[in-house]
């Protein structure tokens, strides 16, 4: 792998590390676009009740946090488009490798099934070129069927 492969793969998984990040990122898969407001809404209602622990939440950290931390921290990756005055965030593209780790991360924050670190290592190896989601210079891994993952984000998490 490349230097800028491997500076690729680096900021791809510091991305994913936090929860609140891979759960926006989840949601923008399916739906390209959203708002602050609906992020706070969609990743408030992940942690309270969907997969994985349960925890208590507190809306207005969560809202500060994605706000100053998160969010930015995607558009610093090359992953989100985030307008602080607006307050929306619009899925830049990503390579196929990008889209296979967050397939894995995906599968494993969402059911029992342990992380396949050996694949994600492959999937990072492979980090390619970016691109738009289901452009057809992406191959056969372009995001196609998106919507056709269990555990899809509902329609509350979408603001705009």
């Amino acid at each position: 792998m490349t230097t800028d492969g491997t500076k690729d793969a680096s900021r791809l998984f510091d991305a994913l590390a936090h929860r609140y990040r891979r759960i926006a990122l989840y949601y923008l898969r399916e739906h390209e676009t959203a708002t602050l407001d609906g992020l706070v809404d969609l990743v408030s209602g992940w942690v309270e009740v969907g997969p994985g622990p349960d925890e208590p939440v507190d809306r207005d950290a969560v809202r500060a946090e994605l706000y100053h931390v998160h969010l930015p921290m995607l558009d610093e990756a090359d992953l989100i488009e985030y307008d602080v005055d607006d307050r929306t965030v619009a899925l830049r593209g990503y390579s196929a490798a990008a889209e296979e780790i967050l397939d894995a991360a995906f599968e494993a924050d969402t059911t029992e099934t342990p992380l396949d670190i050996e694949g994600v290592l492959a999937a990072a190896a492979g980090e390619g070129d970016a691109c738009r989601p289901g452009e057809a210079a992406c191959g056969p891994d372009d995001g196609a069927g998106r919507g056709d993952r269990p555990g899809s984000a509902t329609e509350d998490g979408d603001g705009g």
